[in-house]
């Protein structure tokens, strides 16, 4: 298991704290941790083009990887916000925000691309369940 599937599924089961329960570790990955700042910053720097200064081409480096990890976060952290019990910590940190829309704005316009990407069905159609007649 890769240190990144071991964040996101740390951070999953954090978010899907029930409200009854105890959410102290949840507002320290929220309030402390920032975590939501954390995401956003860690996705924006890897999609950003970097000029190498060394390289007079001034070539793309390469990124720092595949961020599916921050990817799923970032949805589990909509979710959250959106469907479970908890959203009440991630928004009330949100209004204490000097910007309160940025992860908004981040999910919905910065993430569009992957999301759709995600979405996209693979090949022309899905032959998954279907009779070979049926195609």
């Amino acid at each position: 298991v890769s240190t990144q599937s071991t964040g996101y599924n740390i951070v999953e089961t954090v978010l899907s704290t029930k409200e009854s329960e105890d959410d102290s570790l949840l507002r320290y990955l929220i309030r402390d941790m920032e975590l939501l700042r954390r995401v956003q910053d860690a996705w924006t720097s890897n999609q950003t083009v970097k000029e190498d200064h060394s390289n007079p081409c001034k070539k793309r480096v390469r990124r720092s990887g595949h961020l599916g990890h921050l990817y799923k976060m970032a949805h589990e952290i909509q979710e959250t916000l959106e469907k479970r019990e908890n959203r009440q910590v991630i928004s009330e940190w949100l209004q204490d925000q000097e910007d309160p829309n940025f992860w908004t704005e981040f999910y919905n316009e910065t993430l569009q691309e992957q999301r759709t990407k995600n979405e996209q069905q693979l090949g022309p159609w899905s032959t998954f369940g279907k009779n070979c007649g049926d195609i």
